[in-house]
C-alpha cells in the first residue's frame, strides 16, 4: 500500500518530503526505483521479508510495528521533526498544511476509538518535534515495546496517556499530548450517526460533521486486500498496475 500513499502525496502535496521506513522487499524495490528516500529497517533489525509475511496479529507483524517508532526515534535524535503516517492513511490535504493549526504542542496524534469518550491513541498518524520530552517519550515507548510481545501501539497509550492525564488531557512530563479531532482526522471505526467514514463516504461524512476533512485512517479492518477494496470503493486508490499514479482526486 506504500505505492498508493506515495501517489496520494503527489496529488495533495508532501511527496518531496516523503521518507519510507522500509522493511519489506516490495517497498524497498519500488522506492529505490523512484529515488524515494528510505530508512532501512535492517539498520535496526532483520528486514527484507515480503509484506505478505507480515499479517496483522502475527509475531512478524508485531515485530515490524516496533521498527516504526524506532525509526522515528532515530530521526528525532538527528534533530528533525516528523509527521508519521501509516500506509493506510489517506490524505485530503498536504500533511504539513493539515496539521499546522493543530500542532500547537510538541506532539499531536490521531484518536483510535469508535467514540471520543474513550481516550485511545493511534500510533499510525502523528506529528512529533525533536524536543527532549518527545525524544524521552519515544525512548520509553521503544524500550517498553522491545520487552513486550505486543505491537507498539499499546505502549503509546501507556507512556503518553494512561496515568498521565491532567484535566482530561494526556501529558508526558511537561508536554501536552494533543489528540487530533475525529471529525477532521477520523479513524476507520469512528462513529457518527452510527456510521463510519467508509460507510458514509466523504460527501455524506463532511455534510454531517460540517468540518474540513484532512485525513482518514483505513484501519479497523483486517487484511491488505480488504483495505484496498475499501479504498477503491471510495475512489481513494491511485496506484496503477503500470507503476504510474492516477491523477483523479474525488470531488467531495
Amino acid at each position: 500500500m506504500f505505492e498508493n500513499l506515495a501517489c496520494n502525496l503527489r496529488l495533495v502535496g508532501g511527496f518531496d518530503r516523503l521518507v519510507a521506513v522500509a522493511f519489506d522487499k516490495e517497498t524497498i524495490t519500488w522506492a529505490t526505483a523512484r529515488n524515494i528516500s528510505m530508512i532501512y529497517a535492517s539498520k535496526f533489525s532483520r528486514a527484507g521479508t515480503s509484506s505478505q509475511d507480515v499479517r496483522y496479529g502475527t509475531a512478524a507483524y508485531k515485530s515490524a510495528t516496533k521498527l516504526k517508532s524506532l525509526a522515528v526515534l532515530h530521526i528525532l535524535k538527528a534533530g528533525y521533526k516528523v509527521i508519521f503516517t501509516d500506509v493506510d492513511v489517506v490524505w485530503f490535504k498536504n500533511p504539513y498544511v493539515a496539521l499546522q493549526q493543530y500542532w500547537t504542542t510538541d506532539f499531536v496524534i490521531q484518536h483510535d476509538s469508535k467514540h471520543d469518550s474513550l481516550m485511545k491513541l493511534n500510533s499510525g498518524l502523528y506529528g512529533a518535534r525533536p524536543t527532549s520530552d518527545v525524544i524521552s517519550a519515544f525512548e520509553s515507548i521503544v524500550d517498553a515495546a522491545r520487552k513486550s510481545k505486543s505491537s507498539e501501539q499499546p505502549h503509546f497509550q501507556a507512556i503518553l496517556c494512561e496515568n498521565h492525564t491532567i484535566h482530561g488531557r494526556c501529558m508526558y512530563r511537561n508536554t501536552i499530548i494533543r489528540v487530533l479531532p475525529s471529525e477532521t482526522f477520523p479513524n476507520g471505526g469512528w462513529l457518527i450517526n452510527n456510521s463510519n467514514f467508509f460507510k458514509l463516504g466523504a460527501k455524506s461524512f463532511t455534510k454531517i460533521t460540517q468540518k474540513p476533512l484532512y485525513a482518514v485512517h483505513n484501519n479497523w479492518v483486517v487484511g491488505i486486500e480488504r483495505k484496498i477494496r475499501r479504498q477503491r470503493a471510495h475512489h481513494l486508490w491511485w496506484a496503477q498496475e503500470n507503476s504510474s499514479c492516477s491523477r483523479i482526486f474525488p470531488d467531495y
